[in-house]
């Protein structure tokens, strides 16, 4: 004879509850990972359209995620989620580039952030939807391929060598050996580099901060295509150290 269980109806009311709830209220905030509750205020500021206050509050979290945190589980989806919210916020102040950026680290990070619906996020969606991550060794719109021959003299783009070094600030990082960070980005005609793609498998918190380190930078020597300054894809290669913050 069949066993039968009886199920209260207040559990009944939950499950329902949670089977409605839709994906992204507990997706958008991690709350599963040590930085969730912080990583929901912030989003809260956003979807309130709190643009400044949200970019400040996402800059300054991930400055803290990737400063205090190593070992943590889910720490890709906290730093990915760190340099989405500063997208986010950018779209919708005008810093077209800056949100670009981030989106693309974003990406790079967790690459499942292209399901996230952006539909709360005001101007963002529209920007952030015109811009996936490029595939290797693709040049999307508006940049610009000229194809070479044999007998073109090109110059490769360039990055002063005192600028090939990273100096990442985390105290359990501090621990580990110090690598090499290869990537593969476009370098346009002004000399700013546009659209990283990562070349290799690496710690989310050298993702990160890297990739934060490398927007930074001033504009490169842009390469040339004859006498005319071109954009080009190029493939890099940062070392980069941990020191304790």
């Amino acid at each position: 004879m069949p066993v039968i269980k009886l199920v209260s109806r207040s559990a009944v009311l939950t499950l329902l509850v949670l089977l409605l709830l839709p994906a992204s209220s507990t997706a958008q905030g991690n709350l599963k990972t040590p930085w969730g509750n912080e990583v929901q205020a912030v989003d809260k500021l956003l979807r309130e359209h709190k643009w400044k206050q949200g970019l400040k509050k996402a800059r300054q979290l991930g400055r803290e995620i990737a400063r205090k945190s190593w070992f943590a589980p889910g720490l890709d989806k906290d730093l990915r989620d760190a340099a989405f919210m500063q997208a986010v916020a950018e779209a919708n102040l005008g810093l077209r580039e800056d949100a670009i950026w981030h989106w693309h680290m974003a990406w790079n990070l967790d690459p499942q952030i292209r399901k996230r619906d952006l539909t709360p996020y005001g101007d963002a969606a529209r920007l952030l939807k015109e811009f996936p991550l490029r595939k290797k060794g693709e040049v999307p719109a508006p940049f610009e391929y000229r194809r070479l021959d044999l007998y073109t003299q090109v110059t490769r783009p360039k990055l002063e060598e005192k600028l090939l070094h990273a100096v990442i600030e985390n105290t359990e990082g501090a621990r580990q050996r110090p690598g090499d960070f290869h990537f593969e980005a476009i370098v346009d005609k002004e000399g700013a580099v546009h659209h990283p793609v990562l070349l290799g498998d690496y710690h989310p918190v050298v993702t990160y901060e890297v990739l934060r380190w490398i927007h930074k930078l001033p504009p490169l020597r842009p390469g040339k295509v004859g006498d005319e300054t071109s954009d080009m894809v190029e493939k890099f290669v940062i070392s980069f150290n941990f020191q304790r913050w």
